[in-house]
């Protein structure tokens, strides 16, 4: 579970553009954004590796360090026989750097419900990568981010370029997915309880 201290701060799902993922390797050499090269929550396909075993990884690009309280997971997708059922987490503020978060997470148990892993603390993070450990089928996974909205009207670059998400209310746009909920809530619930739609406009 969260820190009890921060089971009150609700939270967005970030759900970053195919540009601002990338992956160990892609299933039958597919092209960025379609079929086996896709990752987007409730995109029509998933991210599959081109081998099915461990060592393979997605990595999402959250544009900005930001605090991130955990993910959210779906497999395959409608008629799906494949997803992830156990990962490992690795963050940092530069992909070069990144370490892992202690233990292992809870994945799918289908093709289309969405899973959400908490971390036991936020954490400061720019880059989250997601190593399969165990799964059903193959290793198929679609994958956005849980950000603090406390944190989100002062984004913190990770170097000296422009910040391209400075303000989540005005720079995330589509992809941040239209939900705000405390993580006390949604413990006390087991499921994300919509408290407010946001759709924003994305600044490239």
């Amino acid at each position: 579970l969260p820190d009890p201290e921060l089971l009150d701060t609700p939270w967005l799902v970030y759900n970053p553009p195919e540009w601002q993922r990338k992956y160990s390797s892609i299933g039958r050499d597919a092209r960025l954004g379609v079929s086996d090269a896709q990752s987007k929550l409730d995109a029509p396909g998933a991210w599959r590796p081109a081998r099915d075993e461990r060592g393979e990884w997605l990595q999402l690009d959250l544009g900005c360090v930001r605090r991130v309280a955990g993910l959210v997971m779906q497999g395959q997708g409608d008629g799906g026989k494949h997803w992830v059922t156990r990962f490992a987490v690795e963050h940092g503020v530069a992909d070069t750097e990144l370490q892992r978060i202690a233990g292992e997470f809870r994945g799918s148990s289908d093709a289309t419900s969405r899973v959400e892993a908490f971390f036991p603390v936020p954490l400061p993070a720019r880059f989250l990568k997601v190593l399969p450990l165990a799964w059903k089928g193959y290793p198929s996974m679609r994958l956005g981010a849980l950000l603090l909205e406390e944190d989100t009207s002062e984004a913190r670059p990770a170097d000296g370029r422009v910040d391209v998400a400075r303000n989540l209310t005005s720079d995330l746009g589509s992809a941040v997915v239209g939900t705000t909920v405390s993580l006390a809530q949604h413990i006390a619930t087991m499921a994300p309880v919509v408290m407010a739609s946001r759709v924003h406009e994305a600044l490239v």
